[in-house]
């Protein structure tokens, strides 16, 4: 297995990966942090205080409105934002302290072009071989038929994790570069009166574990439409349109049973399912791992009814 898999590391351009992957990876880092608000320790009570005062003078503006429902709702905003910015004040907690913690959970908001990239690369796990016509080659070889197969299916899992660390690992340095370094405890608005104050590093661990069962899910699903279909195109297609427009197939099913055994729901999570619903890294699990399972189950079957493509 190791030199099956030594074989895929050759056959792939990895050095094309690495660098596109920390281009891009960079890219969106930069993109964070230039597009949000980059308070800092030492300054954070003086803007807090000036944010709390462009709130009360909206506030006013708003009351002296004839009453409406949006008015009303406007005005409930106005309030909890006030509100969470004295709390902030009187518990000496930093309001809109970018934090390393909360940078990295931030940041993972943009794993939809992460996904893009393994999409990318875990098809040629496959269409390479298409394209230069040497399945037959692989096959008259002493090894068998399914080592190949599943080799090909691990070399895109492994690809897809090397993938993910390296997001990570950019994320991780841009994070210490573009933030205060802890993993500080954040605060939650649920409504008016009620706040929650947490730690971020057990939410930072569940986001990035869901972040890497994503990244392979999304790795093998792609290995699988490739090892059913010859034509690359479609595989792409296929691939990117699952991405992009999954997440309305999971707001039609949303209401429904069948949706919670459907991995649409977990796929398209926000980091706001992470801190509010309970055991969501579990549940995510529970739901993606079985489909998983039954992708490459489906790719050594389905691909071995393949024979035009030998």
């Amino acid at each position: 297995m190791n030199r099956l898999l030594i074989n895929e590391l050759k056959k792939q351009n990895i050095l094309v990966i690495i660098i596109f992957t920390i281009i891009l990876s960079v890219s969106f880092n930069l993109l964070a942090y230039y597009s949000s608000d980059n308070n800092t320790i030492d300054n954070w009570r003086e803007n807090a205080i000036s944010e709390k005062a462009e709130f009360e003078e909206y506030l006013a503006e708003q009351e002296a409105k004839k009453d409406t429902e949006q008015n009303e709702e406007i005005i409930s905003q106005c309030q909890s934002g006030i509100n969470e910015i004295d709390y902030c004040l009187e518990n000496d907690i930093p309001y809109e302290v970018v934090s390393l913690g909360g940078y990295l959970i931030n940041i993972n908001g943009m794993d939809t072009f992460v996904y893009m990239i393994i999409i990318i690369f875990s098809a040629r796990v496959f269409i390479i071989e298409d394209d230069n016509r040497t399945w037959k080659n692989l096959f008259t070889t002493n090894v068998k038929r399914r080592k190949i197969l599943e080799s090909k299916i691990l070399f895109g899992i492994l690809m897809s994790l090397a993938i993910s660390v390296m997001f990570f690992a950019v994320c991780l340095v841009s994070g210490i570069a573009f933030s205060n370094m802890e993993l500080t405890s954040t605060i939650r608005i649920w409504n008016v009166d009620h706040y929650m104050v947490e730690s971020l590093g057990t939410k930072l661990f569940s986001t990035y574990m869901i972040f890497i069962i994503k990244a392979i899910f999304f790795s093998v699903f792609v290995i699988m439409i490739s090892g059913l279909c010859k034509l690359g195109y479609v595989t792409y297609l296929i691939s990117i349109i699952t991405l992009l427009f999954g997440d309305l197939i999971e707001g039609v099913m949303a209401d429904k049973v069948i949706n919670n055994y459907l991995p649409f729901k977990y796929l398209f999570s926000t980091s706001n399912s992470v801190f509010f619903e309970s055991n969501f890294l579990l549940k995510t699990c529970l739901v993606l791992i079985p489909w998983i399972i039954l992708f490459v189950v489906i790719t050594l079957l389905g691909f071995n009814r393949r024979n035009n493509r030998i």
